[in-house]
């Protein structure tokens, strides 16, 4: 999972994949912000991940960008320190 995290890259390809699926059926996300193409691409990439390696690997994909879990993350290394 976390080879998969670190150097898959084909979320370009997903998306132009996803941005035919959708037109199919008349709908239009190809207007969406980056910041929202960003995200949807993380979820299809963690997606994949969980399909793979259940929760686990899920949370290797998301854990990188998701503030909450880096808090956390950061709260519990302290905890663990004293």
């Amino acid at each position: 999972a976390i080879d998969f995290a670190n150097n898959f890259n084909k979320t370009g390809e997903m998306w132009n994949d996803m941005l035919a699926y959708a037109a199919a059926d008349s709908i239009r996300i190809d207007k969406v912000s980056a910041w929202e193409r960003s995200s949807m691409e993380k979820r299809l990439k963690a997606s994949l991940a969980r399909f793979r390696w259940r929760s686990a690997g899920f949370y290797q994909v998301i854990k990188d960008d998701d503030p909450v879990i880096k808090t956390a993350i950061t709260e519990l290394e302290k905890a663990g320190s004293k």
